[in-house]
């Protein structure tokens, strides 16, 4: 039977299975985006019909009884974009480069059409009441508490002034610590029922992963962001894909990605994660122009369904929550030596690198090719991961196939791995070692029903 034949039979490969409606739980999270400034500037009474919008600094004083005997009140603005879910805390972070005994206070200020270019002491807009006070601040970053002042999406501006001689100076958007909103909102989240072992003959293989048919495939040239919502089929992209709305599927198609340009980057990323319900079905990733830097697919929110990835370094990288890798066939990653990232002179490749977030699904792939680890646990500093479910999945290779790490964020909560198939000696670190990790994880962990391809217990190792 040809390959195309078997990809167009999916439906009757496997057997049919009745699966009845269930009640899913529901949770509600928290979750952060960060908002930096659209506009910043100050004006100054010293140079009454100036703009300084360009400048790196916001130079906040009151003139009086100073030596230069002039006021300067500075200003901010901020686009607040819809989020799904209510806002519950929101902070304005600034970088104080001019220390001060007695810190500016943030105002509210109604008009938000002034520009950077044209706002200047003579045509300042008028402050309003005073939202958050602040009394001596060092330099380095500084909050300000504007919940009251932020509740939903929508253009926000507002004034620093002090009543203090002794200014203080803040980093503008025209450097890199520019401005920024650091917003807390309460998202739902859906918890699936705990999936099953898959019958052998689901195996995800060439016949049921990745595009269904490479006829009448379109070729897309060049790099494409995705700004609207919607369902995106039959193409061959040749370019980075950005995905910047919420609810895009992308169906039956080849993704190669672009030319590497010196970082490291993947095929489609997305990144915003207040971005949801990205699909990416029926998928094949091949690079076009192979490196030691391409993965395959990053960030939060997302569904891979049925994808084929290969000669990528790494998979699938996870940055954020609610990502779900389902019945996809990760093999032949791409491993260079020599390389320069990372310190001991080639590529670190991974089936799915882990570094933040809550709701990993991964259930019914096969997970191979990684010269590292099928599943590397990253996580970032002062970032927790948690709820991350492996369930009837076929891994090896690697060190280890399963590595742990806790990156002195403390155990990982609500991690599963249930009725896996390690592949018995394609480990290099330590004989047939299916996962290792601290035994403060390790303990708290759901292990169990893992096997090796000889019918032998999977063997946990602790370190």
């Amino acid at each position: 039977m040809s390959l195309l034949l078997l990809r167009r039979l999916r439906g009757v490969v496997l057997p049919a299975v009745a699966i009845a409606a269930l009640a899913v739980p529901t949770a509600a999270t928290a979750a952060t985006t960060t908002v930096t400034a659209s506009a910043d500037t100050y004006a100054t009474q010293a140079t009454p019909t100036t703009a300084h919008g360009s400048e790196t600094t916001l130079s906040v004083d009151q003139g009086v009884n100073d030596t230069d005997a002039v006021d300067r009140v500075g200003y901010l603005k901020f686009t607040v974009p819809a989020l799904s879910g209510p806002i519950t805390n929101v902070q304005l972070r600034l970088n104080v480069v001019g220390s001060s005994i007695d810190a500016p206070g943030v105002y509210k200020v109604d008009a938000t059409t002034w520009t950077e270019a044209g706002l200047t002491w003579n045509n300042r807009p008028t402050s309003g009441s005073l939202l958050v006070d602040k009394g001596a601040v060092p330099n380095g970053w500084t909050n300000y508490d504007l919940t009251s002042a932020v509740k939903a999406a929508g253009t926000f501006a507002f004034s620093l002034k002090t009543a203090s001689n002794d200014g203080t100076s803040f980093s503008s958007r025209e450097t890199a610590d520019r401005p920024q909103l650091l917003i807390t909102y309460t998202t739902t989240t859906t918890t699936p029922p705990p999936p099953t072992t898959p019958p052998a003959s689901g195996k995800p293989t060439a016949a049921n992963t990745g595009v269904i048919s490479t006829s009448g495939l379109t070729v897309k040239n060049g790099d494409w962001t995705i700004t609207a919502p919607g369902t995106y089929s039959n193409l061959d992209v040749h370019g980075w894909v950005k995905v910047k709305a919420s609810n895009v599927t992308i169906k039956n198609s080849i993704l190669r990605g672009g030319k590497p340009t010196g970082g490291d980057t993947s095929i489609i990323t997305q990144y915003d994660e207040s971005l949801r319900n990205l699909v990416v079905e029926d998928v094949t990733f091949t690079p076009e122009y192979p490196s030691d830097r391409i993965d395959a697919m990053a960030g939060s929110n997302y569904t891979a369904r049925r994808v084929e990835v290969s000669n990528t370094t790494d998979a699938f990288g996870v940055h954020g929550s609610n990502v779900h890798i389902e019945s996809s066939w990760i093999h032949n990653l791409n491993y260079v030596s020599p390389s320069d990232t990372h310190s001991d002179g080639h590529t670190h490749n991974d089936g799915i690198e882990v570094f933040w977030g809550s709701g990993l699904r991964v259930t019914n792939s096969v997970i191979s090719g990684g010269r590292n680890a099928a599943v590397q646990f990253a996580p970032v500093t002062a970032e927790k991961i948690s709820d991350a479910q492996f369930v009837g999945n076929w891994m090896s290779e690697g060190g280890c196939s399963v590595n742990i790490s806790e990156k002195n964020n403390g155990p990982i909560q609500g991690l599963v791995f249930r009725n896996n198939q390690f592949i018995k000696g394609s480990t290099t670190a330590a004989t047939d070692c299916a996962i290792i990790g601290p035994k403060t994880t390790t303990s708290i962990a759901t292990i169990t029903g893992n096997t090796f391809s000889d019918g032998t217990a999977a063997r946990v190792y602790n370190n």
